[in-house]
């Protein structure tokens, strides 16, 4: 352009000109304008390329953005839905680090008697029954602050003072630098639960008292009647149609005594009562002594019985005797009973690694694998078992509550038809005083 009116310049750029070649032409500036409209027109369409691409990438994010907003809006709703599954089944409540509560379900009103605005705010101790060991507490708070959960069955009072029992979840609530921000408690009811419990421990303990009551009174006619038999035996013995009669019926007292008495020792055990009264002893002298009773048992069902100690055996020992030879009886006891005439019986003792192995081995009808648990549970194998073999099934379940008090363990080997071996190891300290 050779036009030099300013007015017409401010025209032509207001139009969007914005480069001039002035005439006459100069190569230099004609290159040089060129060069620049060029690099203009570059950039311009760098410009609209990269406005597009960005229009495209916030398209893209649009859509993930829409697409993650579903997503939050359906985990939103399936976590309203689990927290309204939860609320109607269960006790929630939040509280502060310090255990002010922040957070209440309408179940947690419900069963604590509190309105909610009674509750926010408070210390979530003010439903504390008072009854709970303090320990208890420490053992709680030191699980939770450690960022584990803790679990356990907690006494409440409600606003009334009425007790309530709950099992309680207990679950500290993380922040992004793994510091905890709060607490939540998920509890179930278990009031009626623990009052039913209760309730059958009142009903146990009334029947093992009554039990205990009426085994001691039975015993005291009992003995009366072996004390007139074994009058009677004196008397009559030798009267071959009579002696008989009297002395099954002393054995039948006998027998009748033993079984209360095993049963009132099982009592004891089982209410932990029973203590061991530990003494030196002479061990072989207090198992002979039993065999030998135990032999004249044999012997009227002749039965090869005997009973050999060997020889690394030690005189004396140290512990409950009385205890030690009931345990043994039991299992001689049974050996006997279940083993047919004419069968054996045979009893070895020895001493290793400082603990009494008795040993106690017949040919009787012997136990399936499978029943050889049950023997020391008071769970009969069989009724027709039961019946044709004299006795109640209480002697090894006692044989085995004896055995946990004085740390000793009853093994069994036992082929059906063929006999069994019972093993009595009880760790004894030799007394060399």
């Amino acid at each position: 352009s050779s036009i030099e009116d300013f007015k017409k310049i401010i025209e032509l750029i207001n139009l969007g000109i914005y480069k001039f070649i002035s005439k006459p032409v100069n190569d230099e500036q004609f290159y040089l304008v060129i060069s620049e409209v060029a690099q203009q027109i570059r950039i311009q369409k760098l410009q609209d390329q990269e406005q597009e691409e960005i229009s495209e990438y916030n398209k893209i994010l649009k859509e993930r953005e829409d697409k993650l907003l579903i997503e939050k809006e359906k985990h939103l709703k399936e976590l309203q839905e689990f927290k309204k599954a939860i609320d109607i089944g269960a006790i929630v409540s939040k509280t502060t680090p310090d255990g002010i509560i922040t957070y209440v379900n309408d179940q947690f009103c419900k069963i604590s008697g509190y309105e909610r605005e009674e509750l926010i705010g408070k210390n979530h101790n003010i439903i504390k029954s008072g009854h709970m060991d303090e320990h208890l507490y420490k053992r709680l708070w030191k699980i939770i602050s450690s960022k584990k959960t803790y679990r356990g069955l907690l006494e409440n009072r409600d606003k009334k003072g009425n007790i309530y029992f709950v099992e309680n979840f207990i679950t500290p609530i993380l922040d992004t630098n793994d510091e905890i921000v709060e607490y939540i408690s998920v509890s179930h009811d278990m009031t009626q639960l623990v009052q039913s419990l209760n309730d059958i421990k009142k009903v146990q303990k009334a029947k093992e008292s009554f039990f205990t009551n009426i085994s001691h009174e039975m015993k005291t006619p009992l003995n009366a009647v072996l004390g007139l038999s074994s009058l009677l035996k004196s008397k009559f013995k030798d009267d071959t149609k009579v002696f008989p009669i009297i002395q099954t019926m002393h054995e039948s007292g006998a027998n009748l005594l033993h079984l209360i008495e095993t049963l009132l020792d099982l009592g004891k055990l089982q209410d932990n009562k029973l203590f061991l009264k530990e003494a030196p002893f002479n061990v072989k002298e207090e198992l002979d002594k039993q065999a030998q009773i135990y032999k004249q048992k044999a012997l009227k069902k002749q039965q090869n019985f005997s009973i050999y100690f060997e020889d690394n055996t030690p005189v004396n020992l140290f512990g409950d005797a009385l205890r030690l030879t009931q345990l043994c009886n039991v299992l001689l006891d049974n050996a006997i009973k279940f083993t047919s005439e004419e069968g054996k019986v045979n009893i070895e003792v020895f001493y290793e690694n400082k603990r009494l192995h008795f040993k106690v081995a017949d040919n009787g009808i012997g136990i399936k694998k499978e029943d050889q648990e049950k023997i020391f549970n008071y769970e009969q194998i069989d009724s027709d078992f039961t019946r044709s073999h004299e006795g109640a099934g209480v002697g090894l379940t006692l044989a085995s509550h004896l055995a946990k008090l004085m740390n000793a363990e009853i093994t069994i080997r036992s082929i059906p038809k063929k006999g069994s071996c019972f093993e009595l190891i009880v760790p004894l300290k030799e007394n060399n005083d």
